[in-house]
This record gives C-alpha cells, structure tokens and sequence, in this order.
C-alpha cells in the first residue's frame, strides 16, 4: 500500500488521487502532463526494441557483404549494445548519471564540449 504521504504530494503535484482514481484515469491524467510510466528495470524485449531503433542490423547475424564491409551483429557485439541500451534507459528512469539539477550544464556539454 502507498505511504499516504506520498500520496498526498502526488495529489498536490498532480492532482490525481491514488486512492480514488482507477489505473486507467490515473495513466490518462500522466500522460496529459506529459509523462509516462516506464518500469525502472527493462525488459530484455524492450532493450532488444531500443537496440534496433538503434541500428536496424541487430537482428542480423554478422556477415560480410562485399571485401572488407561487414554488417549485422556477433553475439558478443549484441550483448555489447544491449548493455549501452541498459545503459541509456537508467538516464530515462532517472537511475543514471542525469539529474535535472544539472540539466543547464549537460546542455553546456552538448553543444560546447567538456565535462558537466
């Protein structure tokens, strides 16, 4: 059961009463303010969805295609991007290195280069 505390500061924020509210209405009033709900830890189908967003090869075997090019993926190379996915989704869920206290200094990053 939810501490009624937090609670109470998710009906100040928000508006939405955990205790009266359905699922349903409470994911439509999120998304309405912009926000989704994501599970902390992935899926590995979710991070295999995120790595062909990625690149549209990650499903291929690795072969090599004329001299010297190759395209697709070895196992070890899959297990490689499935981790830099890992990676990027604790970003999104707020698990990584990102704070939003820090938002203007990795904005400083992006466009000039450096450490934040």
């Amino acid at each position: 059961m939810i501490d009624a505390v937090i609670a109470d500061a998710i009906f100040e924020a928000t508006g939405i009463n955990l205790a009266e509210d359905g699922i349903e209405e409470v994911k439509a009033k999120i998304a309405a303010a912009g926000y989704a709900i994501v599970p902390i830890k992935p899926t590995d189908g979710l991070l295999s969805s995120m790595a062909m967003r990625w690149d549209h090869s990650f499903g291929m075997d690795r072969i090599e295609t004329i001299p010297g090019f190759a395209m697709g993926y070895t196992p070890e190379m899959r297990q490689s991007l499935m981790g830099s996915m890992a990676q990027l989704h604790e970003e999104v869920v707020g698990t990584g290195f990102y704070r939003p206290d820090l938002e203007d200094r990795y904005v400083n990053v992006a466009k000039k280069g450096g450490n934040p």
